[in-house]
């Protein structure tokens, strides 16, 4: 079975791989992560599994070496190999994927069973499966302040609907251009 089965977003790569999204895009930017995509940066399967073997050392390693454990790994990978392998050093890449698969389930279950998104509700924007409650407003709700639990009340959510809508706002990127941000005026003596 394939790791992802399509490219992930720079979120939800860093979601799989318990990294920063600061850190994949300083990868991606470093060029040792391809990115690809044309107006959103995609992660494939080789990727996630470099970004989740270097975590705790990404920062402490030259970009030189980096670059090569990362050709280690997507050779390895794409011959279907268990071990990645630079000299002595061996990263075995089996015991990497099994890391991912529980966060990759998580991942691939809020897109299959927890969110919704039809041209015929609200528009097309992202729904709770079987409501018309947005996902991102939820989310919202809970960056200001809101409880789980009287959000579910509210709403009559379960507290899993709740912790998917947080999810799916962590892992989602926005659509649109982002806010401008308001510009400080400095009066004139």
């Amino acid at each position: 079975m394939p790791l992802v089965r399509h490219a992930l977003t720079v979120p939800e790569a860093a979601f799989v791989t318990q990294s920063s999204v600061r850190g994949v895009n300083s990868e991606i930017d470093a060029g040792i992560v391809a990115g690809r995509g044309q107006t959103v940066r995609e992660i494939g399967s080789a990727d996630l599994l470099y970004l989740a073997a270097v975590r705790d050392l990404r920062v402490d390693l030259a970009p030189a070496l980096r670059q090569r454990l990362r050709d280690a790994i997507a050779a390895a990978h794409e011959a279907r190999g268990n071990t990645a392998r630079i000299g002595h050093l061996s990263i075995a890449l089996d015991a990497v994927e099994a890391e991912l698969a529980d966060r990759m389930r998580i991942l691939n279950q809020l897109h299959d069973e927890a969110i919704e998104q039809h041209a015929e509700i609200l528009g097309g924007e992202p729904v709770l499966r079987g409501t018309r409650i947005p996902a991102r407003h939820v989310a919202d709700m809970v960056r200001q302040g809101a409880s789980l639990e009287a959000l579910a009340d509210e709403f009559d959510l379960t507290p899993d609907q709740v912790s998917a809508a947080i999810l799916f706002d962590r892992v989602s990127p926005r659509q649109g251009r982002p806010p401008r941000k308001a510009r400080r005026v400095v009066p004139a003596p």
